[in-house]
């Protein structure tokens, strides 16, 4: 991971083949994004109490069971994500097929600080999530690497720069910094396992974990 600059941004932790959709890099303007995290109307439909068990889930595929009320939630996004926790968010997200969207966000080479050329893209992010629509909501920051480079530095690089687009965000716009979750993901749930060091693994996904 050393060798590259780009993160994707959002989150949708890819367990295997998700049903997850996001938005192309070049469709996410300001009334797209909003679009895409305010709702889901297939899960919805499916399951009456999608709400409910979105936040506090019985069952979670390929996981132990969880249960995050919004104040779990909202307390995770004061501290540092443990390897439990991250998973379980991973696998609820893929099982209630939570609304996600993928951000190419540039960073300074082999660091968390965020490159001016990605400032156009987490003003229009934050334009979004400012809005009414999202702005009561709570949504995860997930940080995701290529398989280049250590599994520990990919860690914590990942980790870094997912909080850095979190400290962007709230220092710019006014954002409560409890209604977003930090986690890196590094090099586990590859968007490509079959070519690992793609470029298409690099990306940070914002997922929104109270759909409304």
């Amino acid at each position: 991971m050393k060798t590259r600059t780009a993160l994707a941004f959002a989150i949708v932790l890819s367990l295997g083949a998700s049903a997850l959709s996001a938005l192309p890099a070049t469709a996410q303007s300001r009334d797209a994004l909003i679009e895409a995290l305010a709702r889901n109307p297939r899960a919805v439909a499916a399951d009456p109490d999608f709400v409910r068990k979105m936040v506090a889930p019985e069952t979670i595929r390929h996981a132990p069971a969880a249960t995050f009320s919004t104040h779990d939630l909202r307390r995770m996004a004061t501290r540092t994500v443990g390897s439990a926790e991250r998973r379980q968010l991973a696998a609820a997200v893929e099982q209630y097929q939570l609304p996600s969207v993928d951000m190419e966000i540039y960073f300074t080479y082999d660091s968390a600080v965020i490159d001016p050329n990605a400032y156009g893209s987490l003003s229009t992010l934050g334009q979004a999530l400012s809005d009414p629509r999202l702005r009561d909501q709570t949504f995860l920051i997930a940080g995701h690497t290529d398989a280049s480079g250590s599994n520990g530095y990919n860690q914590q690089l990942s980790e870094r720069r997912a909080w850095s687009v979190k400290a962007f965000l709230v220092a710019n716009f006014a954002i409560d910094p409890e209604s977003l979750i930090a986690v890196g993901y590094g090099e586990e749930n590859l968007k490509d396992r079959f070519d690992p060091v793609s470029g298409v693994n690099r990306r940070v996904q914002l997922v929104n974990l109270e759909v409304q």
